[in-house]
């Protein structure tokens, strides 16, 4: 009976494993003193079933409109983080003036994508422990995209995916080195 049990229980956290772990490094080699500083990476991270409810319009009218690359936003973590940019060209459009086309459909949430990817940037941390304390623990994490529509902000879409994710610990020096290799 305690076998059952005890299979019973590791199944249960089995299917609550989150679908991206994340790995912090401290400060940076190539930055003389930066030793206030820390980064997220994605250090593993699973296919998930979208399931978001978002009420896109079915066209847009604008000068020049795109889908921004998508991004990871996290909260909640110490420090000052410093924002992600995300770019997007307007080149699908290409028309100096307002035209109604179909709504572009938005990036899939490919989180196995960004296995390797720094998500997270932050200074003035007053310590480490600030951060060790998050070890093992969820953080509240974000998939993100925009639709920009020059020429009618109305027309602009921000897309949030909430993501469940957890600190698993620092980052292997094996891990950053296949990092700083890409």
């Amino acid at each position: 009976m305690r076998k059952y049990l005890v299979l019973f229980f590791c199944g249960i956290l089995y299917a609550q494993k989150p679908s991206v772990e994340l790995c912090a490094a401290f400060g940076r080699d190539d930055c003389g003193d930066c030793s206030d500083t820390y980064s997220i990476y994605i250090a593993d991270a699973k296919p998930i079933e979208e399931h978001p409810v978002w009420n896109l319009k079915d066209s847009v009218s604008c000068k020049c409109g795109s889908w921004a690359k998508p991004l990871y936003t996290l909260h909640g973590l110490p420090g000052t983080a410093l924002p992600a940019l995300s770019f997007s060209s307007c080149s699908h459009i290409g028309s100096n003036e307002k035209r109604t086309i179909s709504m572009p459909r938005p990036p899939t949430v490919a989180l196995e994508t960004f296995v390797g990817k720094q998500v997270h940037f932050a200074k003035n941390l007053a310590s480490r422990n600030e951060v060790e304390a998050f070890y093992g623990k969820k953080v509240e994490a974000y998939w993100k995209t925009s639709f920009v529509c020059q020429g009618d902000s109305l027309n602009n879409t921000t897309l949030n995916y909430r993501i469940d994710a957890v600190l698993v610990g620092e980052c292997s020096k094996e891990f950053l080195k296949s990092v700083n290799r890409r």
